[in-house]
């Protein structure tokens, strides 16, 4: 009988493999984002796996744009956005190319409006850029238009790729397509460079971005401030011992400085020297070292210091103010955050808590207890956990024995689709449910009685309007925006952020941002009128929240206020003089912010280098600031560079390039012809091939294709072994345009081709349907997949054995896992709290008969907390059970007793032939 042979490819090709695909996705986005990569490239034997969800529904009508910058990609109804995005394309690249002389070639971009997450990315392998279009409430980057903002940050990150595309680089882009090239680029270069450098271009080439952001300073600030600095290396690779933000807030501050102090030609002279010679190892260092003349733990002690003196100077004739501790604590205990929620009837502290070492996660604390009234001699509150919840970044709103939080809910079935919902908390039964199933809520805020939501509803491109929910059944009561100025310039929407109930529960403040300005705004629900309470501020404002003080006929609204640089809290009267007397309330010396207001207290987060304490403070009405004072004196570090690059500086009516660009005219939207982007369109996207030798006498080449929509993937194969004297060709797939996601493949292979006595041929040919299901809500991502796959192997009989007849065989294999795990982590987590993972597999023989068996496995995985904090334990369970002769077991820690080592090296991973 002959037995069906099928090569199971080499350990050490694959991980080579693994590495280069793995290098090769850069996710460079204005907020991190992970994402799954493609699935891997080409292997002697066909796989069954596709790894990833399908991205969007087949019934997404694609419709696109050519500009000579963007072929913008994006759903039919959206045409005004992206004919936006087309100019905003057109009006910005000579200046974010300027200084380092490239040209860009155009730049697939796709627009999604459909997932309801605040990012963007650029990323090679295929070469393209992914906007998604719903702005941020927390105002990250100041007061910025979004496509404003991501055509300046991720448009940048497209320069940087193209820069690097020279020397050694460029030769890895000719052997190995975007694989090398996007390898080598990152290999090279620290992820400090590339989002400092992006952050950069979107601060100097506008009159905002992070670099002016208070902020976005804050915890460099304060760890300087109180001479808190870590060693480079602990600082751009990370550290238990020693908090520091991320490489963003590594990157902008290094990436300026030496800019500052070498020149404008430095860093483009200093990615040449990388790129020249991308594969030697810290090469980036050495290029540092030959054009400033420093070692790069030198330019960052030097750059520190710049930064140093610089807030030194600007803090010498600030004003700050005293506060309170509610519940004081060790310093340097660790990194932990508590940013005040609300007071309740019984004096409890609602606190969003979260650090290095805590989930995020909403606690309650006793106010006014000291620690001596705690038993043991901890520095810590005495925390009473509500509940985990799963982002830092959303803060609930908390009133009348409930908690109101948004969460996003991925589609279960396509991976680029989700919704925002709106999860209510009842405390006391600590019960959650969705008060609303899907749609594109931000920042809900709970009435003081409880019994409504006011939310904001963002629309894509950045727009947004105010809801009233019913908090019960989740009806939606009302939806109104303030009135757009008539003079207003068309094109740029009107955005509205973090809406506040005013105590009688008959307002709302709002805050509106468009064309690069705040505005503070109130609605009255009686009388469905808005009007405005603050002039429009070219600064960073955030967390209104109306108080009284001890006379109740006079209401004020405080507000966290970035004028003078740092975060502050200022308040204005809500009635008299719209925005002309503003008081402030809290300034202090690295950041106030989240006031809340409670029994004629403004309580709120004060920032030191050890997180966020909760201060308090009795309103002080009679500082009253100047009308020197009410200028905006923003962090203005970056204003050289700006000036170099001829952007108008912020202040006054000067806006700069990014924002002065209008929607296009009527007369011009002909320059952009918008078409149809068909299911064939793009369809075969080849950017990557190469070879790659198995270290046995075998070579093997491939080429790969991923159209831009993650559709169809495509990978090309063939290869030989001289010791073997065999050669193969062939062709894999997988098609993610539609549930379940279609796998395909089809190989041909030779044996001995030169010599007519031992010459045969055989062919493998696979077909398979992958069914993942994203089933992830709340603090708990979960995933359902079934797979089945079948083979079919023929081979020719054989010469050289008297009687040999053509054979095949039909292998089957079907799984069924299923994958928890919890997201209440901190970062220094070794692992998730809790981790489940179970899959059972079974494979059979359908045909020929005498090939027939099948085989039975279950694999288990269990992950709980271990006996130290941050520290896990894990089970973890495999066995197989088989029947039939030419069935294996597949297991490769299962060894029964008298069989070799290497004794079922010849199949692959899911199949047997």
């Amino acid at each position: 009988m002959t037995r069906i042979r099928v090569d199971k490819p080499t350990g050490i090709s694959n991980i080579v493999l693994v590495l280069l695909i793995a290098f090769s996705f850069l996710f460079l986005e204005t907020r991190i984002e992970a994402q799954s990569p493609p699935s891997p490239g080409p292997s002697r034997a066909i796989q069954g796996s596709s790894g990833t969800a399908p991205p969007y529904p087949p019934s997404t009508r694609w419709r696109m744009i050519d500009s000579p910058q963007h072929r913008i990609i994006f759903p039919a109804g959206f045409e005004n956005q992206a004919l936006r995005v087309a100019q905003l394309g057109e009006g910005l690249e000579e200046d974010i190319a300027q200084d380092y002389g490239v040209e860009v070639p155009q730049l697939p971009l796709i627009l999604n409006t459909s997932r309801q997450v605040s990012n963007g990315y650029v990323t090679l392998a295929p070469r393209h850029s992914l906007w998604y279009g719903y702005n941020v409430q927390q105002q990250f980057a100041g007061p910025l238009d979004w496509y404003s903002l991501l055509a300046l940050h991720e448009g940048r990150h497209v320069v940087q790729f193209e820069a690097l595309n020279r020397g050694f680089t460029r030769f890895a882009g000719w052997a190995a397509g975007e694989y090398g090239r996007s390898f080598f680029s990152m290999y090279s270069m620290p992820l400090w460079y590339f989002e400092g450098d992006a952050i950069l271009s979107e601060t100097a080439l506008s009159s905002a971005g992070r670099g002016r952001s208070a902020a976005f300073h804050r915890e460099i600030r304060a760890i300087l401030g109180e001479d808190r600095l870590p060693s480079y290396s602990q600082a751009y690779l990370g550290s238990y011992s020693e908090h520091f933000p991320n490489h963003y807030h590594l990157g902008f501050p290094l990436v300026t400085y030496i800019r500052h102090a070498y020149g404008p030609e430095a860093w483009k002279e200093i990615v040449r020297e990388t790129a020249k010679f991308s594969f030697w190892p810290l090469r980036f260092h050495r290029a540092v070292k030959k054009v400033t003349g420093c070692s790069m733990p030198e330019l960052y002690q030097d750059g520190m210091a710049f930064l140093s003196d610089y807030f030194t100077e600007r803090d010498r004739f600030r004003t700050t103010t005293k506060a309170e501790r509610v519940f004081p604590r060790e310093e340097r205990e660790e990194w932990i955050n508590y940013l005040p929620l609300s007071v309740d009837v019984e004096n409890r502290l609602y606190v969003l808590r979260y650090g290095d070492r805590e989930a995020p996660a909403l606690v309650r604390v006793k106010v006014g207890e000291k620690p001596s009234d705690r038993e043991g001699e901890t520095a810590r509150p005495s925390e009473e956990l509500v509940c985990y919840l799963p982002d830092r970044h959303q803060r609930p709103s908390v009133s009348a024995g409930r908690a109101v939080w948004t969460e996003e809910l991925p589609h279960p079935l396509w991976s680029k689709v989700s919704t925002s919902a709106i999860v209510l908390f009842e405390i006391d039964e600590g019960r959650r449910h969705l008060l609303t199933g899907d749609g594109a809520y931000q920042a809900p805020s709970l009435s003081p009685e409880g019994d409504r939501v006011a939310v904001i509803e963002a629309l894509p491109g950045g727009g947004g309007r105010l809801i009233l929910l019913d908090a019960d059944g989740g009806t939606e009561l009302l939806a109104t925006a303030p009135p757009v100025d008539v003079d207003s310039r068309e094109g740029e929407p009107l955005f509205l952020r973090q809406p506040a109930w005013s105590p009688e529960g008959d307002r709302l403040a709002v805050i509106a941002l468009q064309h690069g300005q705040n505005r503070l705004w109130e609605y009255s629900i009686e009388e469905d009128s808005w009007r405005p309470l603050s002039e429009p501020a070219a600064f960073r404002i955030a967390d209104p929240r109306y108080f009284h003080t001890d006379d109740p006929e006079k209401e004020y609204l405080a507000y966290v206020s970035e004028r003078s640089g740092t975060e502050a809290i200022e308040a204005l009267p809500t009635s008299g003089r719209a925005g002309k007397d503003i008081y402030l309330i809290a300034s202090r010396p690295f950041g106030a912010i989240g006031p809340v207001a409670a029994a004629g207290r403004i309580y709120f987060a004060d920032y030191t280098a050890d997180g966020f304490h909760t201060a308090s403070i009795t309103p002080p009405m009679e500082r009253l600031l100047s009308p020197d004072e009410t200028d905006a004196e923003p962090i203005d570090y970056v204003n050289p560079i700006a000036k170099e690059w001829s952007v108008p500086q912020r202040g006054g009516d000067e806006s700069s390039s990014a924002e002065t660009t209008e929607e296009p005219s009527p007369d011009r939207r002909g320059e952009y012809p918008i078409e149809e982007y068909g299911p064939l369109s793009g369809i075969l996207n080849y950017h990557s091939w190469g070879a790659i030798p198995d270290f046995e006498g075998g070579l093997e080449f491939f080429a790969r294709s991923d159209e831009i929509l993650s559709r169809l993937s495509l990978t090309n194969f063939g290869g030989f072994n001289l010791q073997n004297d065999r050669y193969y060709l062939g062709l894999q797939g997988t098609y993610r345009g539609f549930f379940p996601i279609l796998q395909f493949g089809l190989s041909a292979d030779t044996n001995s081709p030169t010599d007519p006595d031992s010459q045969w041929y055989g062919a493998t040919a696979l077909l398979g349907a992958d069914a993942p299901l994203n089933l992830s809500r709340g603090v708990w991502f979960r995933r359902l997949s079934l797979n089945t796959t079948a083979y079919l192997r023929y081979e020719e009989a054989r010469p050289e054995y008297d009687g040999d007849q053509d054979a095949y065989a039909l292998p089957i294999g079907h799984s069924l896992s299923w994958y928890g795990a919890s997201k209440a982590s901190s970062p220094a987590d070794f692992a998730p709290p809790w981790e489940q993972y179970l899959e059972l597999n079974a494979l059979y023989t359908a045909a020929p008969a005498e090939y027939w068996g099948r085989r039975f496995g279950l694999q288990g995985l269990l992950t709980f907390p271990g006996p130290a904090r941050s520290h896990r334990l894990q089970l973890s369970l495999s066995g197989e059970a088989k029947s039939g002769r030419e069935v294996p077991l597949n297991t490769p820690s299962i060894r029964p007793r008298a069989y070799p080592f290497g004794w079922n090296e010849h199949y692959p991973e899911n199949a047997v032939a």
